[in-house]
């Protein structure tokens, strides 16, 4: 450990250490502030919901970002340590990681992490490294099957898919290609975007159905869901310790399929018909998520509330009011509680 923490210089460590303290509540109260001031001036819809959590998500970015730039060009304040018997635990040095006598006796947690602010940053440094190799990984995987797509395509489903994209208004090129790898409709790409259906789903599909499932993962590429995506892979790499931020991707991620079923809806008006393709995909294939494509459905039970809401089954606002009041709750309270206790920590530093 102290081999590794040995690359990182005082400084660094310093900047990285209160920028992650003070995304604590940097976070809720930007994620609070925009959320209510988004309430208060407009109406709820599901591309509101994803517009708002994406906007705190880019600004948590970019604040963080000002924090790190501003502890990177600051003095390390000298931080004055009492003795151990004054203070009933021994100074955390690289040294001394790890050792008996490292152990912290005292009750403050506010203690606990000017002490243990090198080992708070190695565990931050590990946890970026995983999120983003896990990103890696999808990258290569999704690299490896667009090599190997098939773009041989029969010519119904090449006029389905040429009937849509005029439907949608699409005038970029977009590939159309068939795989033997994947379970599941996806839609991978943005500069060069293509659509992939898997083969053993062919045969049991009708071409009405084939041409739902076009729609949907064309309506991804309509609204720039590759982009969002990225930005919700990014926020939850760099803050993959902040539950603020899973509750906004999580909910980023089952509105931009809700965008793209009201899109489907526009353009193939039959609900019933619609509701009766996702539930029937569902029953070839069991759910399946990945990070750098788009999934037509996550879950049985995501799957079941999509079909209420297509079938208008579902009042889908006052659920989100509900939502929205225990998210403001959360914010709220991590404010509280983080500001007093960072306040309290930072001042025994400077």
């Amino acid at each position: 450990m102290s081999t590794f923490l040995s690359y990182f210089n005082a400084e660094l460590i310093n900047a990285i250490y209160h920028t992650l303290l003070h995304s604590l509540w940097q976070i809720p109260l930007i994620a609070l502030g925009i959320k209510l001031a988004v309430k208060h001036f407009q109406v709820y819809s599901s591309k509101r919901t994803v517009h708002t959590n994406l906007s705190v998500l880019i600004i948590s970015l970019i604040v963080s970002s000002f924090t790190f730039l501003f502890y990177s060009f600051r003095e390390i304040p000298e931080i004055v340590v009492n003795t151990p018997s004054e203070t009933g635990m021994i100074p955390i040095t690289l040294d001394n990681i790890g050792s008996s006598e490292s152990i912290i006796t005292t009750s403050s947690w506010t203690d606990w992490l000017v002490n243990y602010n090198s080992v708070i940053v190695l565990v931050w440094t590990i946890g970026v490294a995983v999120f983003l190799g896990r990103f890696l990984v999808g990258w290569l995987g999704i690299q490896y099957i667009r090599r190997n797509a098939i773009t041989d395509i029969p010519i119904e489903i090449q006029s389905a898919f040429s009937t849509i994209l005029k439907k949608l208004n699409i005038k970029r090129h977009i590939q159309l290609g068939l795989s033997d790898i994947i379970p599941i409709p996806m839609v991978m790409g943005h500069v060069k975007p293509i659509v992939l259906l898997p083969l053993a789903s062919i045969n049991q599909l009708t071409i009405d159905e084939v041409e739902a499932i076009l729609a949907h993962e064309l309506a991804h590429v309509l609204h720039y869901d590759i982009i969002k995506n990225f930005i919700v892979i990014l926020a939850e790499a760099i803050f993959f310790y902040h539950p603020v931020i899973w509750l906004l991707t999580s909910e980023i991620k089952e509105k931009r399929e809700h965008i793209c079923d009201d899109t489907v809806m526009k353009v193939l008006p039959d609900r019933l018909h619609y509701a009766k393709t996702l539930i029937k995909l569902g029953e070839i294939y069991q759910s399946r998520e990945s990070h750098l494509t788009l999934a037509l459905f996550n879950n049985k039970f995501k799957l079941m509330k999509r079909v209420k809401r297509i079938l208008n089954l579902q009042n889908e606002p006052r659920s989100s009011k509900t939502r929205g009041m225990i998210i403001a709750l959360v914010l709220g309270g991590f404010v509280i509680f983080t500001s007093a206790g960072i306040m309290q920590q930072v001042n025994t530093q400077e």
